[in-house]
């Protein structure tokens, strides 16, 4: 997660206070260069839920502590935009703690070994 000193100011005034970059696990190329864009919708998340049902795809589970878990609507491209009630921020400072200054690393940390439906190998370029 990059977390910049000042908001990025985006699309007109739109306030960008971090962003979330990791590498899309499906080893897809996604069309717009991203495998999904988040929507924060706050408070009314369970009404927006219950308005919007006939066109969500789905709900993605995220594990004991996402509060809730995100609501999409994938596109035959794979791409996927997300509704969260909570920011990512707010989500791991609700799990972890405030952020503090500079970089935090897990230790140990031992990176996921990504078995895919092509198998446990990278796919071919």
């Amino acid at each position: 997660m990059i977390v910049p000193a000042e908001p990025l100011d985006v699309l007109g005034g739109k306030a960008v206070p971090l962003i979330e970059l990791i590498p899309p696990v499906h080893q897809r190329v996604y069309k717009m260069g991203l495998e999904h864009l988040g929507v924060v919708v706050g408070d009314p998340f369970d009404t927006f839920v219950e308005a919007h049902k006939p066109v969500l795809t789905g709900q993605q589970f995220q594990g004991p502590h996402s509060t809730p878990d995100p609501v999409y609507i994938l596109f035959e491209d794979f791409t996927h935009v997300k509704f969260y009630r909570l920011s990512l921020r707010e989500s791991v400072e609700l799990d972890a703690g405030p952020f503090a200054d500079g970089f935090h690393h897990v230790d140990p940390w031992v990176p996921q070994r990504l078995v895919t439906a092509t198998g446990p190998n990278p796919l071919p370029r």
